[in-house]
């Protein structure tokens, strides 16, 4: 930020684009480590980084777009009752809305009761297992409930 005066007295206030945004910093890891990236087009395809899998349906992107996979190590994404049993992974463009809903898999051995936290339509959503449909790009991570708490699932009639 810059700070001058001008003609008459008047403040000047110089902002940059990064002092404005709250998710831009110095560091260069800010958004989380890289592990997997893939240009996805129109025919669809996946994203794999560790044991993580994006599968990303033909139609869901109606141009070539760079996909990423981040790992956020310091993100808490687990609602109540529950633990977060893995880093946080960012799935970026962050909020790109796909026209068919992919496919996020958490791979390798998640214990007993494996959940799916991620986020999507400003909503924390749990799906249970290790397999989640999604229809934006957002953040997950795998969940398992505390003990003592039984998850409820509530499904409701579209509008």
């Amino acid at each position: 930020m810059r700070v001058a005066f001008g003609p008459r007295g008047t403040l000047i206030v110089a902002l940059t684009a990064c002092s404005l945004l709250p998710s831009c910093k110095d560091e260069p890891d800010a958004q989380g480590e890289l592990f997997g990236s893939a240009l996805i087009g129109p025919d669809g395809g996946e994203v794999v980084g560790g044991s993580v899998t994006l599968i990303i349906p033909a139609g869901a992107v109606t141009s070539e777009t760079e996909i990423e996979l981040r790992r956020l190590d310091d993100y808490d994404l687990s609602p109540p009752g529950y633990s977060q049993t893995s880093s946080t992974v960012a799935m970026q463009p962050q909020g790109l809305v796909l026209r068919q809903p992919g496919t996020l898999i958490f791979g390798g051995d998640r214990g007993e009761d494996p959940a799916i936290a991620f986020q999507q339509d400003g909503l924390e959503v749990i799906a249970p297992g290790t397999t989640a449909y999604i229809n934006e790009l957002s953040r997950a991570t795998t969940v398992r409930a505390k003990e003592g708490i039984t998850p409820t699932i509530v499904a409701a009639e579209p509008m």
